[in-house]
């Protein structure tokens, strides 16, 4: 169950500075990238029949593509989608045959296998051609290659719904397939690529540095794993000068390098907020109560594993209204 500590972050934090004499503003929470893509599907797999049934086959495949396209990188982000990803590529594929479009047909549905080799084509829906089609894909034996990925700069790779190693050789079936590489602080990359039996296929995403703030489920994902990474982005993408880290009863106050500064664990709430924040002292030039920080709780992950906040401050003057969001 939830503790104390896991309530660390703005109550205990906000009157710590409130009791310095500190003025302390709270953004808005940022948003959470793990967006539940089912509606989505739902509601373009609807529209698709309803074209299919006027018999507008080609509207149908550009707007399941078109959908596949924009929201490819979430899709990949978390197996709970694979299924998703099925329900598309078997979509599409039917809508291919009505089309007249046989090899696309086979290149969605040996996707669809790839994804889940016990797919099915829902024969109560869809005319017996279109299903001995689909199971005449599902009965060939796949051929292999093998493929080579890697991503610059380094970040996580997926292959389908599988995590791949920068740079290893590993061995897959030939045919369509999904790659999606990420890193935090950067645009994620997604393609639909194509391997041709008995071929060693090498594969480099370029991934391009975003200013984009981040969603506190990544930033926390990737704490775990690259925490200098992880406080990089958050720094650059909010002109942060310092970063604080709350995990269950720990602490961790980062500069803008990444650099842990101090951390603090096991003590109160409250007692561990004053240990990183010791009261400031006014200068003649500045009093305490003219000097403006700007505390933002960028959020609380819902997922027990990785759960946690962020801080961030910057130390500055305002003329101003200070608002959190992607820029």
């Amino acid at each position: 169950g939830a503790t104390d500590s896991d309530h660390l972050a703005r109550p205990v934090v906000e009157s710590v500075l409130q009791e310095q004499g500190m003025s302390v503003i709270a953004a808005p929470r940022l948003p959470s990238k793990s967006t539940e893509m089912a509606p989505q599907i739902a509601a373009a797999t609807s529209e698709a029949r309803d074209l299919y049934l006027e018999g507008r086959y080609t509207v149908a495949i550009e707007k399941l593509e078109g959908l596949e396209s924009k929201e490819l990188p979430q899709l990949l982000r978390s197996t709970s989608n694979t299924a998703l990803l099925v329900e598309m590529n078997l979509w599409l594929g039917a809508l291919e045959i009505a089309a007249k479009h046989d090899e696309r047909a086979t290149s969605r549905f040996q996707l669809a296998l790839t994804l889940d080799s016990k797919a099915k084509l829902d024969g109560a829906f869809w005319p017996p051609a279109y299903v001995t089609a689909f199971e005449a894909v599902q009965s060939q034996a796949s051929a292999t290659a093998t493929a080579v990925v890697k991503s610059i700069p380094p970040g996580r790779l997926r292959w389908d719904d599988q995590a791949k190693k920068q740079g290893e050789p590993f061995q897959t079936s030939a045919g369509p397939h999904y790659v999606l590489a990420e890193r935090i602080g950067h645009r994620s990359t997604a393609r639909k690529i194509s391997l041709q039996p008995g071929v060693v296929e090498s594969l480099t995403l370029e991934l391009s540095s975003s200013t984009s703030l981040i969603s506190v489920d990544d930033a926390m994902s990737w704490y775990q794993s690259h925490p200098g990474d992880a406080i990089r982005a958050i720094a650059r993408t909010t002109s942060a000068s310092r970063i604080v880290v709350v995990s269950g009863d720990r602490l961790s106050l980062h500069d803008d390098s990444g650099k842990l500064l101090s951390r603090v664990r096991g003590e109160s709430p409250r007692v561990a907020a004053r240990l990183l924040f010791p009261r400031q002292q006014p200068t003649e030039t500045k009093s305490v109560l003219r000097r403006w920080w700007f505390w933002t709780a960028v959020g609380v992950t819902a997922a027990a594993a990785v759960g946690g906040t962020f801080y961030f401050t910057r130390d500055t003057e305002l003329t101003g209204t200070f608002v959190t969001g992607s820029n």
